[in-house]
């Protein structure tokens, strides 16, 4: 995947609580969080409309993967409650990779099969998106792609 996505930087786990996971984590010896609750995204598409989809987010960084806990806040329907409807302990759901030009690697992905799961802006300029292994794929988790902000 990297030669479509980039260096993986990211191993995003949906856990149902971030203090819950952040705890399990410090057991394993990742002890490093930034915590934000109620993390500002500035726009979320989900099923192609806007919706509002409240988390909390915790990182911390192993060597040079980054580790991403995000719990919702509410029901509202997204990917995530997705996640924990399959799993409720909640755990590894997608692989994160940050794109220097967000629309190409958006449109290759897009060609090879990989389908819009849920995205947004995270600031304006800034955007992120979520999208699923393509069908014949199985076993392969989502990745999430991210823009870099010009410097």
């Amino acid at each position: 995947m990297s030669s479509l996505f980039g260096k993986l930087f990211q191993l995003g786990h949906v856990v149902p609580a971030i203090d819950p996971a952040m705890e399990s984590w410090r057991a394993a010896g990742v002890d490093a969080w930034n915590v934000v609750r109620d993390f500002p995204v500035h726009e979320w598409r989900y099923q192609g409309r806007t919706v509002s989809v409240p988390i909390d987010l915790a990182l911390a960084w192993s060597g040079d993967v980054q580790i991403e806990l995000i719990a919702p806040r509410d029901e509202a329907p997204s990917m995530y409650q997705e996640f924990l409807a399959a799993y409720p302990e909640g755990g590894l759901q997608h692989y994160g990779y940050r794109a220097q030009d967000y629309e190409a690697t958006l449109a290759r992905a897009l060609a090879r099969g990989w389908t819009y799961w849920l995205g947004g802006l995270v600031e304006p300029g800034l955007p992120f998106c979520y999208l699923r292994p393509p069908a014949a794929s199985p076993g392969l988790l989502p990745a999430e792609i991210s823009g870099v902000k010009a410097a």
